[in-house]
């Protein structure tokens, strides 16, 4: 009996075309991924959206977070609750036919419902009328990740520069009029960047500075690169490693 390949729907959906994500400009540094372009990808993949896959709502609630202050006290000197703040909640059943079985995945989504916000320097509460959208939305994407959606911007892949550049050049390669001589162009600055890599790992000054060179880098040449050069890339890092680890050890 064969072994399913239980990574199938995985491999096909973890890779991200970069032209569809955004840099966060605020709070935590992440990479935003376009929604239209992951129903998209689960479109190439199923089939038309309510045919080879689409979603059932389970339930929608909101949730209370407590009292919302104001930041200027009354007449009396006493801070003063505005109102009562809440999250919306939406639960849903994401569903996809695959060798003529339908299967399901719940996902869950949350979108501040009413919130604080500011207004002429003071406190005030701010409604969200697009909250059952965004939710929607939000629950959506959370069941598609766990089919792989996009998995190596949330697996941190997209914080590895020359990961994101071979993405780039591949997607370059499709818009390309003369794509022969995009791949001509693009395998010319790849050797070129190669040679600089591999000088930077044979000459890395510590371990810790071989690791962070080495890493990022051995995707991209596993990618782009030749059998020989996954191979002589991955041996010069272990040589020089080798020739490192004695003298870090005596140093401690």
């Amino acid at each position: 009996m064969d072994t399913p390949d239980t990574l199938q729907i995985w491999s096909e959906l973890e890779t991200t075309d970069p032209r569809y994500t955004k840099k966060m400009t605020t709070g935590a540094k992440l990479t935003s991924i376009n929604g239209q372009y992951q129903v998209m990808r689960m479109t190439q993949l199923f089939g038309p959206c309510g045919k080879g896959w689409g979603y059932e709502l389970l339930s929608s609630e909101f949730i209370d977070t407590g009292d919302i202050l104001s930041n200027k006290p009354d007449g009396n000197g006493n801070i003063y609750s505005l109102g009562r703040g809440s999250v919306n909640t939406l639960r849903l059943k994401l569903w996809y036919i695959e060798g003529g079985e339908k299967y399901f995945i719940e996902g869950v989504g949350h979108t501040p419902f009413k919130y604080a916000g500011t207004y002429d320097g003071s406190r005030v509460i701010h409604v969200d009328m697009e909250y059952e959208k965004k939710s929607m939305t939000d629950a959506i994407t959370n069941a598609m990740a766990k089919l792989g959606m996009a998995a190596d911007v949330r697996m941190g892949m997209f914080d590895l520069p020359d990961y994101v550049r071979q993405l780039t050049d591949e997607a370059a390669i499709e818009d390309a009029v003369d794509k022969e001589a995009a791949v001509v162009e693009q395998r010319q600055e790849f050797l070129e960047w190669y040679e600089k890599a591999l000088g930077l790992v044979k000459t890395c000054a510590t371990i810790n500075e071989l690791e962070k060179i080495y890493k990022p880098a051995a995707i991209r040449v596993a990618r782009q690169g030749s059998k020989e050069q996954v191979t002589e890339f991955k041996n010069a890092k272990n040589f020089r490693f080798r020739e490192l680890a004695p003298k870090q050890g005596a140093q401690k």
